[in-house]
């Protein structure tokens, strides 16, 4: 399989044709090699326009709404970016080509050795691999200018708003019912106590672990 012409068929044919326009959002798409975040018997369908389970509750998630997430979030070569719920190391590496810093969580140490190869070998030197509390995020390391959330959100979880800066953004796919479609989202810092929620397109995606819609209990 040529990879290189998978990744340039993926960027033309799901991402720019969703009405992603932003260049270096699409190089970056273009260049990250997605075959190389997923295990070797996945590398035939890692171009295929859907989220990837990888078992353990894993996933890759779909090109294009990950895409759109980015450039609906604005991120720009001064950010400094959170990364929750990247299991593969993927969207850490395409938002290294886009932000100064990304700090990637691992709920355990470990988590991410297969995609720190990865990304040593295609020289991505500026993601930092930080072990996490997945529900509280990295307070010691904030504030952050964006703050990605790699799965669905049944609420927009207030620490992680509470750990950017002002004027940061946060974008997840928040879904308060799992049987209705969610939409993603921008939440942005306008104060120190004050922010600002944007619907931006209809998406579906996994929840992130520990994230999902509470269960009321019932006798």
């Amino acid at each position: 399989m040529n990879f290189s012409q998978a990744r340039s068929a993926m960027v033309e044919s799901q991402i720019h044709t969703m009405g992603v326009v932003t260049p270096a959002i699409l190089e970056a798409f273009r260049t990250v090699p997605r075959e190389s975040f997923v295990p070797p018997h996945l590398a035939g369908i890692a171009y295929i326009d859907e989220d990837i389970p990888l078992g353990d509750g894993r996933v890759l998630i779909e090109p294009a709404v990950l895409a759109r997430m980015i450039e609906a979030a604005q991120v720009n070569a001064n950010d400094v970016v959170l990364n929750v719920g990247d299991s593969t190391g993927y969207s850490s590496a395409v938002l290294s080509l886009l932000a100064s810093t990304v700090v990637t969580m691992e709920s355990h140490p470990g988590q991410l050795d297969a995609a720190r190869h990865a990304w040593a070998a295609c020289d991505y030197c500026n993601i930092a691999p930080i072990t996490c509390d997945a529900m509280e995020g990295c307070p010691e390391h904030a504030p952050y200018s964006l703050i990605v959330m790699n799965g669905a959100v049944a609420e927009i979880p207030e620490i992680f708003v509470a750990q950017l800066s002002v004027n940061g953004r946060l974008a997840a796919v928040l879904k308060p019912d799992a049987n209705a479609p969610g939409h993603a989202v921008i939440v942005q810092r306008v104060g120190n106590e004050k922010y600002s929620t944007t619907k931006v397109f209809d998406a579906s995606m996994p929840y992130l672990p520990g994230f999902e819609p509470r269960r009321d209990f019932v006798f």
